[in-house]
């Protein structure tokens, strides 16, 4: 790699006669391949900016029940949007359900006191709509991860009927949330 950026370094050279070994912005004109990596970076990043900052804004303070107020919750078919994402609340915490708690960390506030520390084995649910703008691979991530990735350790949770397509449709609008 060193070999060819040196061999674009020295072809590439500013009127003056600065070779671009010695200057940056040299570097990257000589380097097509570098100058659109770099390109794509700062467009990537200035696209996902507004995105992760209306995430970060969602996120509303709430009283988060623990795992018996969530048994003692009343389960109807027809919910509104706050009712889902309580109820995906309850699924995530749930460890006879989702129990996503094991292995991915939170960020919700305040932190119920009689739930353990989240777990950090698994990628962090933080900027979910940000990351997963169309719900419809956060869904199959959830039902089949092995589908996507042969060497999940996360459980498929469809395929072996650990939860039902409604409980899928809750923990997405929780998730949403975040």
């Amino acid at each position: 790699m060193k070999k060819i950026i040196n061999r674009c370094a020295t072809r590439a050279q500013s009127p003056d006669g600065v070779r671009a070994r010695d200057n940056p912005v040299l570097l990257m004109i000589g380097n097509p391949a570098l100058s659109l990596l770099i390109g794509l970076f700062v467009i990537l990043m200035l696209a996902t900016k507004p995105a992760l900052a209306q995430s970060a804004s969602t996120v509303k303070p709430m009283k988060w029940p623990n795992q018996s107020e969530c048994r003692s919750l009343p389960q109807s078919k027809d919910q509104a949007e706050a009712d889902l994402v309580l109820a995906g609340w309850c699924i995530a915490i749930d460890d006879r359900r989702g129990n996503c708690i094991a292995c991915h960390t939170f960020n919700v506030s305040p932190w119920p006191a009689s739930l353990p520390v989240a777990g950090n084995l698994a990628p962090p649910m933080v900027a979910i709509r940000a990351r997963f703008p169309d719900s419809a691979l956060l869904r199959q991530i959830i039902e089949d991860p092995s589908s996507l990735n042969s060497h999940s350790s996360m459980p498929p949770y469809l395929k072996h009927e650990i939860l039902t397509p409604q409980e899928i449709d809750q923990l997405i609008a929780f998730l949403g949330t975040l």
